[in-house]
C-alpha cells in the first residue's frame, strides 16, 4: 500500500509540475513586452524600424520559452539580449513577467567567453532547444534557428553571426583568442555547424557511458 501511495504522490507532482509549466509557457506566448522597450532598443540600433524590433522581442519571447527547460542557456543573440536588458529597465514589469513566468526573478547574466566550457555546453543547449522548438533536427538542420540568424538577418554590427556551411568562412573570421575577437567592434563568424557537431559528439559520449 505503501508503495502505491508513493507511486501516486510522484505522479500527482509530475501531473502538477507539468501543468505549472504549460501555464508560464502559455503566460510567455501572451505577454506584452511594455512598448518602451521599442525606443530603447531603437536608441542602440537606430538602423532599426519598428518591425525589426518586433523580430527581436519576439526573440526573446522565445528564448524565455526555452528557458523554462531549465539549466544554463547561452544567449545566441546580442539584438535579443540587448531587449532583455532594456526590458530589466520596467523593474516593476520585469518583476511582475518573471514571477509568472518563472516563478522568481531571472538574472541577466553578462556575456561569457565563447570557449569557455560553460558556454560551450550552454550554447549546445540553446542551438538543440531552439532547432527543437522550431521542428528541426539539432544535428542536422536545413537553417539556422530564428535565435541563431536574427543578428544577421537585422544587420547588428555588434551581434553573434552564425552560417551552416564552415566553407564560407575566411581564415579572419576565427579568432585564436578572446583577446584578437576583444580588438574588433564587430565579432567574428561563427560555424553552426561546428555547434551541431558538438552536440553529436555529447549524445555519443552519453550514451558511451551509459554503456
Amino acid at each position: 500500500m505503501w508503495v502505491i501511495a508513493g507511486i501516486a504522490i510522484i505522479i500527482t507532482f509530475i501531473f502538477l509540475q507539468k501543468a505549472r509549466e504549460k501555464k508560464r509557457s502559455a503566460f510567455i506566448k501572451s505577454y506584452n513586452f511594455p512598448e518602451i522597450i521599442i525606443e530603447q532598443v531603437r536608441f542602440r540600433y537606430p538602423h532599426l524600424s519598428d518591425k525589426q524590433i518586433s523580430l527581436a522581442i519576439e526573440g526573446l519571447r522565445e528564448y524565455f520559452i526555452l528557458q523554462g527547460a531549465g539549466g544554463f542557456i547561452f544567449m545566441p543573440s546580442q539584438v535579443v539580449d540587448v531587449t532583455w536588458q532594456e526590458f530589466i529597465l520596467s523593474i516593476q514589469q520585469y518583476e511582475e513577467f518573471c514571477q509568472n513566468a518563472f516563478g522568481h526573478l531571472r538574472h541577466h547574466k553578462p556575456a561569457e567567453a565563447m570557449n569557455t566550457p560553460k558556454v560551450q555546453d550552454g550554447i549546445q543547449r540553446a542551438w538543440t532547444l531552439a532547432c527543437e522548438h522550431e521542428g528541426m533536427n539539432a544535428k542536422s538542420p536545413g537553417r539556422l534557428p530564428r535565435l541563431f540568424a536574427i543578428d544577421t538577418l537585422l544587420t547588428i554590427p555588434d551581434g553573434f553571426h552564425y552560417v551552416l556551411d564552415c566553407a564560407v568562412l575566411d581564415e579572419k573570421d576565427h579568432p585564436q583568442s578572446d583577446r584578437d575577437t576583444a580588438t574588433h567592434n564587430k565579432r567574428p563568424t561563427y560555424c553552426a555547424a561546428h555547434i551541431a557537431a558538438a552536440v553529436v559528439a555529447a549524445e555519443a559520449k552519453a550514451a558511451a557511458e551509459i554503456c
